[in-house]
């Protein structure tokens, strides 16, 4: 039923390639980012999770 609903509208194949096209805009803008960031910025992000910076309850 649902195939035949989508296959009634006209101009309907349009939006998978759309998609598609704003998926991998979207991944090339990411990979881009990522090589473009600034080092010193990587460095402290890759070593926040692991740092310890809150002061203990009670103080």
């Amino acid at each position: 039923m649902l195939r035949d609903v989508l296959n009634s509208i006209s101009g309907i194949g349009i939006f998978p390639t759309i998609a598609l096209l704003i998926f991998f805009a979207l991944f090339v803008g990411a990979i881009i980012y990522v090589f473009r960031m600034d080092k010193p910025y990587e460095k402290l992000m890759s070593e926040l999770p692991l740092k310890d910076n809150s002061a203990p309850k009670g103080e």
